[in-house]
Formats: structure tokens, sequence, C-alpha cells
């Protein structure tokens, strides 16, 4: 009974030792499955980023429009009814 109770354990010893070595296996083929991945959604993220960018020249999305601006400083420069403009420090004068 002594023997086979040995005998028993042996081969249960044997096959934690198999389960340990197959863990040991798994973890270490999830470790590398999870960089590609992060890899992967590194690069979507980057191509996205990427995708989005613009010309460093083009101001339109910071309330800034090419034609509008040139029309704006114009007719903030104009001579208005009763008022001068002087150079000096951005001073405005009114004329009565």
């Amino acid at each position: 009974m002594e023997e086979s109770l040995k005998i028993h354990l042996t081969k249960k010893e044997e096959l934690c030792q198999i389960l340990k070595l197959e863990i040991v296996n798994l973890k270490q083929m999830n470790e590398k499955t999870n960089k590609m991945v992060n890899f992967q959604n590194s690069s979507t993220i980057l191509d996205n980023i990427w995708k989005s960018q613009r010309s460093a020249n083009d101001k339109t999305g910071l309330g800034y429009n090419k034609k509008e601006d040139n029309d704006k400083w114009s007719t903030i420069y104009k001579h208005e009814k009763g008022s001068s403009f002087s150079k000096g420090k951005g001073a405005i004068t009114q004329q009565l």
C-alpha cells in the first residue's frame, strides 16, 4: 500500500512540474502577444495623428481666415466719421 501511494505521489509531482513549465511558457507567450498588441495600437494611434495633421501655415482652426484677416485690418485702419487714428502707441483721438 505504501509503495503504491509513493508511486502515485511521484506521478502527481511529475505532473505538477510539467504543468508549472506549461504555465511559464504560456505566460511568456502572453507577454509577447501583449507587446505586439501594444505596438500595433501605438502604430494605429500614430497613424491617426499623422492623418489629422495639417500644414503649420494653415491657421483656420485658430479663428484666422486669410481673406477675412485682410478685410478686418483694412476696416480697422479706415478713417471713419469724426475719428482719426494716430500711430503713437495705438492712441485714438476723437474729433469734435
